[in-house]
């Protein structure tokens, strides 16, 4: 069968789709794992109902360590529950995409070496710098346009945007009802992503070339509404990540330093091929720029 590989030789058996992080995950029940990873540093601990069908791994340092507080259904217990140490390498360069951004000039065109990457789902042809807190559709975003705002930005309830850049120094919050496609979010403080939301493509696996389409890197908290649809999203947090119940998520990539809660009554799916990622790298449990495609016994 094809599997991932490292350029270590170092077998990976999740390509689609993973949450990690460098604490624990307290994983709650009745949610369903579609060929999707959750790792955690210290520990995983997941309650009771839950699907992990095929191609889904549990992963941390020490198997031993693994807590369920019921029972579950496993495709193949033996080999899903797994020891290995994965690098979460997103999260030390969050500092570097905020800077980055934040480097760019008013009127420049951002998606330069030194700002942007060149390769984003979308064209940055213009940047605007706002010295306040900016409410939108207040203060209405352009599509194709990096936001260097030094202030909290909200994005209005039953909001509907796309191609958007966002780097700020406080909060970046996506209040609920609201519908976000091909975007950027930066943020110095916490990203907030409300309940009813829909983040993402419909067909995230191809939508944009087999890479992701959204891109939330913050260096606090980053927190996921209920009843949320998060598609072709990578995500990286220097603090804790919340997850809140009856979501569902493909290719939802999520890199977090603290404790990470996944709620319940969700399905957590994978994009079969992998996704690429504009601002990488990413972990081994994802196909990345040094991984290649081999086949073992």
């Amino acid at each position: 069968s094809a599997v991932a590989v490292n350029g270590a030789g170092v077998e990976f058996p999740c390509i689609g789709g993973g949450i990690l992080t460098l604490d624990y995950i307290d994983a709650q029940s009745n949610n369903v794992y579609n060929s999707y990873c959750l790792y955690g540093d210290d520990h995983v601990s997941i309650q009771s109902d839950n699907d992990i069908n095929e191609g889904s791994i549990i992963a941390m340092p020490d198997e031993n360590d693994y807590q369920q507080q019921g029972n579950n259904d496993y495709f193949d217990y033996e080999n899903q529950i797994i020891s290995d140490t994965w690098t979460l390498p997103s999260l030390d360069l969050i500092d570097d995409y905020i800077s980055n951004a934040q480097a760019a000039q008013n009127g420049q065109a951002p998606a330069q070496p030194g700002n942007l990457p060149a390769n984003l789902p979308f064209p940055v042809t213009n940047t605007v710098v706002i010295n306040s807190d900016v409410d939108v559709p207040d203060y209405p975003f352009q599509q194709n346009t990096l936001y260097v705002v030094d202030g909290k930005v909200v994005l209005k309830k039953d909001y509907t945007h796309q191609n958007i850049a966002v780097v700020a120094t406080k909060e970046i919050v996506l209040e609920s009802d609201g519908v976000l496609r091909n975007a950027i979010l930066l943020s110095e403080d916490k990203i907030e992503v409300g309940s009813y939301t829909t983040v993402g493509q419909a067909n995230p696996c191809t939508a944009n070339g087999g890479d992701f389409g959204v891109y939330m890197f913050a260096q606090d908290n980053a927190s996921f509404g209920s009843n949320g649809v998060y598609n072709g999203i990578q995500v990286g947090t220097n603090q804790e990540l919340q997850i809140q119940a009856d979501t569902s998520a493909t290719g939802f990539y999520a890199e977090a330093a603290g404790r990470t809660y996944v709620a319940s009554s969700s399905t957590y799916g994978a994009c079969e091929n992998g996704l690429g990622s504009a601002f990488g790298p990413l972990t081994g449990a994802m196909i990345a720029g040094d991984m290649t495609l081999v086949l073992v016994d």
